[in-house]
């Protein structure tokens, strides 16, 4: 949520002439306050059921009409791409611990080369 705060700070502060702080922490507070707010939706279920509904007229359509065909098959294709990259890596299970402290870390960089050079 800090993120979205500077960001609209960024934002805001093109137009207000306040520090990018002080823009940021009031977002803060507005976003944490709507958050806080309890919403109750009368109709809860049925309008989640209503865009789903929608959702899938608009991939039938996208199926029905020529042109839009490809755009549905290569968002479909990437789909399954995503989803066996997902199946792979869940079923090579989690990644080994490094075994000593001179094992490399994420960036391909051993421990003791960073040392040596943080030391010179």
């Amino acid at each position: 949520m800090a993120v979205e705060a500077v960001a609209g700070a960024a934002i805001l502060h093109a137009w207000i002439g306040l520090p990018l702080w002080v823009l940021a922490m009031g977002l803060m507070a507005m976003m944490t306050a709507t958050n806080l707010l309890s919403v109750r939706s009368p109709f809860f279920p049925y309008p989640t059921w209503v865009v789903m509904a929608g959702f899938a007229a608009v991939l039938v359509a996208m199926a029905v009409i020529g042109d839009q065909r490809t755009q549905l098959f290569t968002s479909l294709g990437s789909l399954a791409v995503v989803l066996l990259a997902y199946t792979v890596r869940r079923a090579r299970g989690p990644r080994p611990e490094p075994t000593t402290a001179d094992d490399a870390d994420d960036t391909g960089v051993a421990d003791s080369t960073v040392k040596a050079v943080a030391d010179s």
